[in-house]
């Protein structure tokens, strides 16, 4: 079924960057990585992830959501 066109005033809609920022913030990564949810090493004051480790992650969310709830 073909998806319908967004109406939205221009100021309504987000970029792909802006909708990744609010999905994936810092304080959400950070507790995250803190809980060991997603792998990440402590850097200094800053966390860095591994691209295939974020890309795992997000593949499972997505299978996790698309899956029939009992």
């Amino acid at each position: 079924m073909p998806m319908s066109p967004i109406s939205a005033e221009p100021e309504d809609l987000l970029t792909s960057d802006q909708v990744m920022d609010r999905l994936l913030g810092d304080e959400t990564l950070r507790r995250l990585a803190v809980t060991c949810v997603l792998r990440a090493v402590r850097c200094g004051n800053e966390w860095r992830y591994r691209k295939s480790d974020l890309e795992a992650w997000i593949e499972r969310q997505i299978v996790s959501a698309t899956m029939p709830r009992t």
